[in-house]
């Protein structure tokens, strides 16, 4: 089965991946990951001015670190960022 999203056609296989990732990033982990990505894609631009500052990285991974331990510790959902 395929459908048409766009000008990308996506059958029925890449479907179900795409849902299987979707319900990763919906647990506590998915968003930790989610989270720890997003600064690692901000710290590697091509161009470096357009690349996040390191301290203000350090401070970003602390901040996901604490979320995530405490959401794990605590059981509680991980808050949204950014």
């Amino acid at each position: 089965m395929e459908r048409e999203i766009g000008h990308i056609e996506i059958n029925h296989a890449e479907e179900n991946s795409i849902d299987s990732v979707q319900l990763i990033l919906n647990t506590n982990t998915g968003k930790c990951l989610h989270s720890v990505l997003k600064i690692g894609i901000s710290c590697s631009k091509e161009i470096p001015n357009e690349r996040m500052n390191i301290g203000d990285a350090v401070k970003e991974l602390l901040h996901v670190k604490t979320a995530c331990m405490d959401a794990e510790i605590h059981g509680d959902r991980m808050p949204r960022t950014g």
